[in-house]
């Protein structure tokens, strides 16, 4: 049900006849979730086990995945929308949105996840631990799947104000 839930989202999200509210909710519970827990993972996982790591080098790791992240994205979607389509300041625009605001979702959700590493520790099942992972990469999920949908529905403006937000 969970593998459906997040298919449902992010066909929600991606179909250009949905309306703002189902995208949103798409972007930020598919796609959002999504993407927050992988780039979140080790950091989620390191501290599921031990807390030996200070918050700037969580933080650290977490701007690092989010960079890594943000340039497979970045080079997804200059090659699947824009391949030689537009001019090159495209291109130069979403490298750098993508590969800063996924480094600022993914850091945040770090010092976010040190804050409380004593919840991930006392997990006791999976189900737990998914949510616990879920309640700590919800801040940047939702900026996600607002900044993603405000796009999608052309409001730049307002896109613009959600990753100025993440900042």
């Amino acid at each position: 049900y969970i593998v459906k839930f997040i298919g449902f989202s992010y066909r929600a999200a991606l179909n250009p006849q949905t309306g703002f509210i189902l995208s949103g909710l798409g972007f930020t519970f598919g796609v959002g979730l999504c993407e927050e827990i992988c780039k979140a993972a080790p950091v989620l996982l390191h501290y599921q086990t031990r807390s030996e790591w200070p918050w700037r080098k969580a933080c650290l790791v977490g701007l690092i995945s989010g960079i890594g992240f943000g340039v497979s994205e970045g080079i997804t979607y200059s090659s699947d929308f824009y391949n030689g389509v537009v001019d090159g300041r495209m291109y130069l625009v979403r490298f750098i949105s993508c590969v800063a605001l996924h480094a600022v979702w993914a850091g945040s959700a770090a010092i976010f996840i040190y804050r409380h590493r004593d919840l991930l520790q006392r997990s006791t099942n999976l189900w737990g631990t998914l949510a616990t992972w879920s309640r700590r990469g919800s801040a940047p999920m939702v900026l996600h799947g607002m900044y993603d949908t405000l796009l999608k529905k052309q409001m730049d403006g307002w896109a613009l104000s959600a990753a100025l937000l993440s900042f």
